[in-house]
């Protein structure tokens, strides 16, 4: 069902051409109310409100009944979809599955012809391969085995089991054969080359061989002259040696019994020396004695002296309480001299 159709049917259950003139009256009649000034301003804006409002809920209650009988409505066609389609649908799977299984079994056999056929090619061609590669597995092969080879592929018979690809198995045969029988031709060559250089080398190794012996004898020789020659060399810086040490060992002695000379004449020095010192310490210490004696001598002269003036003195002034003036000038001159001489005498 198209959108126009939907769209007329819900026109019709909503009465929509009616109701579309009626509603758009009823617009137009309030349209003149633009801003409430007063109460009856007021009261005349909501009566015309509450008139939109009913307008508006039965246009609602409309569309609510409309799509209750449309609900129903849709349910039971959905009921009776169903009931209709079980009616025929096992019918449907039943054949179908016949259908499917016929397929399958057509597919899988063409599947297993398809894998023979991938199989059978794939082994003529590994086959046809393996004739290719007769060539490459020569590398590091003899001649002899590189012949057999050229043998064992002239023997392989080449038959209808290539199927299409038959001509391609003669072209790899002759192909291989050609290859094996050029490199069959270059391995002879080669070892009779290999003959020849290993020939050549092994008279090569013995010239060289009688080269070194050669060289080792004359290096022997060198060696056993050098050895005779370094013998004498060391035997005469052994003996210069014994020299060396001879006159070191002399020069070590005369040094020593020099040292020893010095020594004994230092020390004879020192003893004269000691010997001196001790000489003319005792002088000095007899000296010094004398002096020292003769200073107590004249020390007790002195005292005896004086004491004896002392006593002069006083027996003269004991003398001089009896004498007169004139005596006891005499007297003090008298006395004056003698201590003067005696004082001189010291």
């Amino acid at each position: 069902m198209s959108n126009a159709r939907v769209a007329a049917r819900a026109a019709v259950a909503l009465g929509s051409s009616k109701a579309e003139a009626e509603l758009t009256a009823l617009a137009l009649q309030s349209k003149s109310i633009t801003a409430v000034t007063s109460p009856d301003g007021r009261t005349e804006c909501h009566a015309a409100a509450m008139t939109a409002k009913a307008a508006r809920v039965g246009i609602e209650k409309a569309g609510k009944a409309a799509r209750d009988d449309a609900t129903q409505f849709s349910k039971a066609v959905i009921s009776e979809e169903k009931r209709l389609v079980a009616l025929i649908e096992p019918e449907e799977t039943r054949l179908i599955a016949i259908r499917d299984e016929w397929d399958s079994r057509i597919a899988r056999e063409k599947a297993e012809k398809a894998e023979a056929e991938r199989l059978a090619l794939a082994q003529i061609m590994t086959r046809i391969v393996s004739i290719k590669n007769f060539p490459l597995l020569t590398a590091d092969a003899t001649a002899d085995a590189v012949l057999d080879d050229i043998e064992l592929l002239e023997e392989m018979e080449i038959d209808d089991s290539f199927k299409a690809y038959y001509g391609e198995a003669v072209e790899a045969k002759a192909a291989s054969l050609q290859k094996l029988r050029e490199i069959y031709a270059a391995k002879v060559r080669a070892e009779a080359e290999a003959v020849r250089l290993k020939q050549e080398q092994d008279e090569q190794f013995a010239r060289i061989k009688a080269e070194r012996e050669e060289m080792a004898r004359i290096q022997a020789d060198l060696n056993a002259r050098e050895a005779v020659e370094k013998a004498e060399r060391d035997a005469e810086l052994k003996r210069l040696q014994l020299i060396r040490d001879e006159i070191t060992a002399a020069q070590f002695l005369m040094a020593a019994e020099a040292e020893k000379k010095a020594k004994a004449e230092e020390d004879k020095r020192k003893e004269q020396d000691r010997v001196q010192a001790e000489k003319v310490a005792e002088e000095r210490r007899i000296l010094d004695q004398k002096a020292a004696d003769e200073l107590h001598r004249l020390s007790e002269l002195r005292k005896a002296t004086e004491e004896k003036d002392q006593t002069l003195n006083q027996q003269i002034n004991d003398l001089a309480s009896q004498m007169t003036e004139h005596e006891k000038k005499m007297v003090i001159h008298y006395m004056q001299r003698l201590i003067y001489q005696r004082q001189v005498a010291a």
